[in-house]
């Protein structure tokens, strides 16, 4: 059975991202830091990992 790699609820549950003096650090997107929640979300939501979705 295949495994699938659904997307996290936040960044901070990704396995790439790394937490630095407050500030969450993308692992793909190297220019990208959040120190918000606003940032955060904006960050979540502009994911380039292709994560795996349920059929519907």
């Amino acid at each position: 059975m295949e495994k699938k790699n659904y997307k996290p609820k936040s960044c901070r549950q990704c396995p790439v991202v790394r937490l630095e003096k407050g500030k969450i650090k993308c692992g793909c997107q190297p220019k990208s830091v959040a120190t918000t929640t606003f940032g955060e979300n904006f960050m979540w939501k502009n994911c380039p990992i292709g994560w795996d979705t349920d059929k519907k």
